[in-house]
């Protein structure tokens, strides 16, 4: 699992939140057809979200999420 799922696993953990989507475990990018729906529902699931987080810091997923003040469980 990259480093930036296993922190986001943690991160939500901390916040007490029992329930984590990634897109790119959830959307399947070779299939088109599939794509174009999961990709459609993305506004539904993004707008009714606790909270989102957006990994945009590094350059691929082993990058991790950058570090927060005063939170040492990461």
């Amino acid at each position: 699992v990259p480093s930036t799922i296993r922190h986001t696993m943690q991160l939500v953990r901390l916040l007490g939140i029992r329930y984590l989507w990634i897109d790119s475990f959830y959307i399947v990018h070779y299939d088109e057809e599939g794509k174009a729906v999961e990709v459609r529902n993305m506004g539904w699931i993004y707008r009714n979200a606790y909270v989102t987080i957006i990994a945009a810091n590094g350059p691929d997923a082993n990058h991790g999420l950058r570090e927060i003040r005063g939170v040492t469980a990461l």
